[in-house]
């Protein structure tokens, strides 16, 4: 009786232990003070918050590293530090596609008897191509269009992997963002051809930009003198997860109780823009890209295999607790085994949680403008937001831009309320 009471113990203590930080704080939690800055606009206060956040996940939480890195490379985009976006995009990228479909076995045997947040966190398709459009956008910013250009390449070759190899499956991908930087770079490059292509596939999957694309396409037939400037516009927040229970589930008489990941779409005020250049009104900005609508698809595309393996994980969390029951009515060593195995089942199935990561910073919508022959040189932009009505809510701070002879000049702006 002292050998099983004495196992039951430890193994209490090692379990709460184990898991205490688990129990107390979580990835999600700790993001709070850092997505408060974001959600302000703060975003020089929130790229220092992000850069806290980072070092503390890796530290506390190294199954999120890379996700916090996802986060970092944003917010520093935002704040316009984008040597640090750069280098952070670049080393998450690398480690979402090494790890691409090939979670250890390990990790799956620790969420087998914990949770998926156990595991290292692995990027989703929509998430992947997001990163070199991204990227792309901030080696221009930052004045190196080369890296932009080879940055374009790769987003080619995820579009052709994540989009266009799936056929009407993965039809919900379609990211016009990505295509529309690829279509500017090879403007920049006069690869019209090639700016040809990208557009007219846009047109095809994205019927609300018909008209434009249709302008764009009739340009670059017969009018390649380029001047122009380009405005892509963040706006809102991307959905988010949150944490449901699933109704009980009864396996082998052991009453067996189930969390889970739902999604829904954060509500923000500003829905568009004015554009000011050179202190006149050129225009508003336009949806480019719904991307809080891709992620809600994906989340439901995904959503019966999650469940299917939350489920089987909780039928083999039933069946050791079962087991250790009845294994326990032995006493002696085998009564202490049993009440172990029990023991295990049970705390494991009270500390578990859903898996609430993300890629939080993502935008709900991009938007753009285009002004056409500006005119080489110094220009400044500045936007005014406004409300679905067109109630004035703000304006963004003024940014300079140059535009080479010939080319197209490039500037980005964020706004998450």
């Amino acid at each position: 009786m002292r050998l099983k009471t004495l196992v039951v113990l430890i193994v209490s203590i090692l379990l709460i232990y184990g898991c205490g930080k688990r129990v107390s704080k979580t990835y999600i939690d700790n993001q709070q003070t850092l997505l408060g800055a974001y959600i302000n606009g703060d975003f020089a206060q929130a790229f220092g918050y992000a850069d806290t956040f980072a070092k503390e996940v890796e530290k506390d939480y190294p199954q999120d590293v890379y996700v916090a890195l996802l986060e970092r490379a944003k917010v520093a985009m935002d704040a316009g530090v984008y040597d640090k976006s750069i280098k952070d995009f670049q080393i998450a990228e690398k480690r979402f596609l090494d790890i691409e479909g090939t979670i250890a076995l390990s990790e799956e045997g620790s969420a087998l008897f914990l949770d998926d947040t156990t595991k290292e966190y692995e990027a989703e398709p929509l998430e992947k191509l997001m990163i070199s459009p991204y990227l792309a956008l901030t080696y221009w910013l930052s004045g190196s269009f080369n890296d932009a250009r080879i940055e374009r390449n790769r987003t080619m070759v995820k579009i052709n992997q994540y989009i266009e190899a799936g056929g009407e499956e993965t039809l919900y991908l379609e990211n016009p963002f990505a295509r529309y930087i690829s279509g500017i770079i090879y403007e920049n490059e006069q690869k019209f051809q090639d700016a040809k292509i990208e557009y007219t596939k846009i047109k095809k999957t994205a019927p609300h930009l018909a008209k434009f694309i249709d302008a764009d396409l009739e340009r670059v037939k017969k009018d390649t003198d380029l001047s122009d400037l380009v405005v892509f516009v963040d706006i809102g927040r991307s959905p988010i997860k949150f944490e449901v229970k699933h109704d009980p589930i009864e396996v082998n008489n052991v009453r067996v109780e189930i969390v889970y990941a739902e999604m829904r779409a954060v509500q923000y005020n500003v829905k568009k823009a004015k554009v000011v250049i050179d202190g006149k009104e050129a225009g508003e900005t336009m949806l480019l890209h719904n991307m809080a609508d891709t992620v809600l698809k994906q989340f439901e595309e995904n959503k019966p295999k999650m469940l299917k393996s939350l489920i089987a994980r909780a039928a083999v969390k039933a069946a050791a607790q079962a087991g250790g029951n009845k294994l326990a009515e032995q006493g002696g060593t085998v009564g202490a085994i049993g009440s172990l195995i029990s023991l295990g089942s049970k705390v494991s199935s009270a500390l578990e949680r859903a898996d609430l990561r993300s890629w939080v910073t993502l935008p709900a919508q991009v938007q753009m403008f285009r002004a056409y022959k500006l005119g080489a040189g110094k220009h400044t932009i500045k936007l005014i937001y406004l409300s679905d009505n067109g109630n004035v809510l703000g304006e963004s701070p003024q940014k300079e831009v140059t535009i080479g002879e010939k080319q197209i000049g490039v500037t980005h702006f964020r706004v998450v309320k």
